[in-house]
C-alpha cells in the first residue's frame, strides 16, 4: 500500500512539473504580447523603458541616478531601483521589454536588470548604451559561470570515486 502511495505521489509530481513548464510557455507567450501586466505599463524598447523611468522619478532622484558613477549604478542600484524593474517589468515570467533583450541573448533577469540600469544611466549622460558590447558581455559571463560549474561537478565526480 505505502508503495503505490509513493507511486502515486511520484507521477503526480512528475506530470505535475510538465504541465508546469507548458503552462509557463504558454504564459511567456501570452506576457511578451501585452502593453501592460498587473496594471504596470511594459515598455517595448530601451527608449520606451527610459521615458517610463523618467515619468516615474522625480527630478532628484534622476540627477542623483545620472550623477553616480556607472559601477555604483551597476551594483549597488540592483536591488532597489532594479528590483522594482526586474519585478513590474516581469523579466521572471516574460514580458515584451524582457523578451526583446532575450532576442538580443541577454537571457537571465539580473542581467536584464543590470542592462537596464546602466543603459539608462548611460542614456541620461548622453553616451552611447553599446547595448551589442553589453549584451556579449553577459554572454561570456553566463558562459564562463557554466564552465566553472561543470568543472567543479567533474572535480567532485573525481573525488568522490
Amino acid at each position: 500500500m505505502r508503495f503505490l502511495i509513493f507511486f502515486l505521489f511520484i507521477t503526480s509530481c512528475l506530470y505535475g512539473q510538465i504541465d508546469f513548464e507548458k503552462e509557463y510557455e504558454k504564459q511567456y507567450e501570452i506576457n511578451i504580447t501585452k502593453e501592460y501586466l498587473n496594471d504596470v505599463y511594459i515598455p517595448k524598447d530601451f527608449e520606451e523603458a527610459f521615458a517610463e523611468l523618467k515619468r516615474l522619478a522625480n527630478q532628484e532622484a534622476i540627477t542623483k541616478f545620472k550623477n553616480a558613477e556607472e559601477e555604483v549604478i551597476r551594483h549597488r542600484l540592483h536591488f532597489g531601483v532594479g528590483r522594482w524593474i526586474s519585478v513590474k517589468w516581469n523579466f521572471e515570467a516574460g514580458s515584451r521589454f524582457s523578451h526583446m533583450m532575450k532576442e538580443m541573448g541577454v537571457t537571465f533577469p539580473d542581467d536584464m536588470t543590470e542592462m537596464t540600469l546602466v543603459s539608462f544611466h548611460r542614456h541620461l549622460n548622453g553616451s552611447l548604451l553599446k547595448l551589442e558590447d553589453q549584451s556579449e558581455s553577459f554572454f561570456e559571463k553566463r558562459k564562463k559561470e557554466n564552465e566553472e560549474r561543470k568543472k567543479k561537478a567533474k572535480e567532485l565526480l573525481v573525488k568522490n570515486n
